[in-house]
């Protein structure tokens, strides 16, 4: 496989790729199990939890615009390693709190929301600018295999751990010293020439109503949408639906491990063979198959259902991942546009965290009418109409 990345795309891209890989780890581990780490010490206080997020998505987006002229201007890869910093920073924290992190979750949230800031503006930066436009959707698909290859290991090996120890501290320490690892092999990044352009998000907005550049407003809704499901509430709801079905840590790793199997194929096949004109079509049909897939779990939440709808679900989203990220990239790769790359990353992270704050908001209002499952299975429904709303916005862009 190294081989063949080697051959399409740059060194840089290749280390980037392997740096992005290991801070995969700390992503996988806050998304998958992070949740139930904290719904343990809050006693089951599902409300709690999303807040955490809820907060965690506004500190991240704030970030976003206070960083936006360093990004810009001056040294990406110093910002990029502060973020990787941070997140070991987060962990560390919670290794030395214990059993006391509940008391300070929230201040946990902003730290952790600092840290995705510091990490991801100049990560997007870096992968729009190590890339040729011709070979993104080879990088992304080899990005998104990456991730979930981390996923195929990382998820069950941490449940066996935990069993194992009966607690999360083992776990901890191992995602501090990869997150560890991550920062060494950053320095084999070189940053690329800073723009001498300052931050101008309102010339940016400005442009794009001149020129009538539809297709960005319509990757920016379509970033509010997946904020309010796919990517924000839905990760960190389904990893709790299936513990409460499957009641311990193993399962659900072991579960989460198969199913990242699965979208490592879709998303090779999707990085490999698929072919523009299709991009469209292919991200209709993937969400109106989500959808049905969610609809199922609001009528019968069983393991079995559980099951179906996450098969469903490592299916698809790397269809409308993959492609919906090489949209957004590729309609601001213009000329009159170019130079505004990094404006373009830091609204769309407003548009894309708005939506995930709005999922959370709800998680966290439906929380207080009722029982856990009751709760998820009410707000599976009301997030759900969000994936068809993303299947027929995608039928509505233009081609360029």
């Amino acid at each position: 496989m190294f081989k063949t990345i080697q051959r399409k795309i740059g060194k840089e891209a290749k280390v980037l790729l392997t740096v992005h890989g290991l801070s995969s780890v700390i992503r996988s581990f806050s998304k998958i199990y992070l949740g139930i780490f904290f719904l343990k010490l809050n006693q089951w206080n599902i409300g709690a939890v999303a807040l955490f997020y809820a907060i965690f998505y506004f500190t991240n987006a704030v970030f976003f615009f206070i960083l936006g002229n360093q990004i810009k201007c001056k040294d990406k890869m110093v910002t990029y390693r502060i973020g990787i910093l941070s997140y070991f920073i987060f962990i560390l924290l919670i290794i030395i709190l214990k059993d006391n992190v509940s008391n300070y979750m929230y201040y946990l949230a902003i730290i952790l929301g600092i840290a995705d800031g510091f990490y991801w503006l100049p990560y997007n930066v870096l992968k729009f600018e190590l890339n040729e436009y011709s070979n993104r959707s080879l990088f992304f698909g080899y990005e998104k295999a990456i991730e979930d290859t981390i996923k195929v290991v990382i998820p069950i090996l941490i449940g066996w751990i935990i069993i194992v120890f009966g607690s999360y501290e083992p776990t901890l320490i191992a995602v501090l010293m990869l997150t560890g690892l991550a920062y060494i092999f950053s320095v084999k990044v070189a940053s690329p020439v800073a723009s001498l352009k300052a931050l101008d998000i309102r010339k940016f907005i400005s442009l794009l109503r001149k020129n009538s550049e539809i297709n960005v407003f319509r990757t920016y809704y379509g970033e509010f949408l997946r904020g309010i499901n796919y990517i924000g509430a839905l990760e960190i709801v389904i990893p709790i639906l299936i513990f409460l079905s499957f009641s311990n840590e193993f399962a659900l790793g072991a579960l989460t491990s198969i199913f990242a199997c699965i979208s490592i194929i879709t998303a090779l096949i999707i990085g490999k063979l698929l072919k523009s004109k299709f991009f469209r079509f292919s991200i209709f049909i993937s969400g109106i198959i989500l959808f049905s897939g969610s609809m199922l779990l609001v009528v019968n939440v069983s393991k079995t259902t559980i099951i179906i709808y996450n098969i469903v679900f490592a299916l698809t989203i790397p269809i409308l991942n993959i492609l919906q990220t090489v949209f957004s990239y590729n309609s601001i790769d213009k000329e009159k546009l170019i130079d505004f790359k990094v404006e373009h990353l830091i609204v769309r992270e407003v548009f894309r965290n708005s939506g995930r704050i709005f999922g959370f908001l709800i998680l966290f209002i439906i929380s207080k009418l009722g029982t856990n499952i009751d709760m998820i299975r009410m707000a599976l429904i009301i997030l759900s109409f969000s994936i068809l709303l993303i299947s027929f916005q995608a039928k509505k862009f233009k081609d360029s």
